[in-house]
């Protein structure tokens, strides 16, 4: 998702607010393991400050301004309030099963007990 540049923009403007992006996607990965290498008896990585390098991030700002977020977002919850209720009971058809659908299954349930059962009474060469 973080990697969508359309998408972390259109993330910023919808909020109103910067969205910082760190370079390296995995960053959780990166956080266990540098914990698990900072544990007592392991420490094969400092976690001072003094020792961490900068991380390098994309900093994403709005390009649009509050009045046009707030327009659009009107349009957005006007749009959902006229998509409520569309579907009516009368529109809801039941699609009646129909009996000859369970042959076919049928006929293989039967077919692979006949082979199990015929594998047994036949001699094995």
């Amino acid at each position: 998702m973080t990697a969508n540049q359309l998408l972390m923009q259109l993330q910023t403007d919808l909020l109103g607010i910067s969205v910082v992006r760190p370079s390296m996607p995995e960053t959780t990965a990166l956080g266990a393991a540098m914990a698990a290498g900072a544990a007592e008896g392991v420490e094969v990585w400092s976690l001072d400050s003094k020792d961490l390098s900068n991380i390098t991030t994309d900093t994403f700002n709005p390009c649009i301004r509050e009045k046009e977020r707030d327009a659009g977002f009107s349009r957005w919850k006007l749009a959902v309030q006229r998509s409520m209720h569309w579907e009516t009971a009368e529109d809801v058809v039941e699609i009646q099963p129909c009996p000859l659908s369970t042959v076919p299954g049928g006929i293989f349930i039967i077919s692979s007990l006949a082979m199990f059962m015929l594998s047994d009474i036949i001699p094995h060469r």
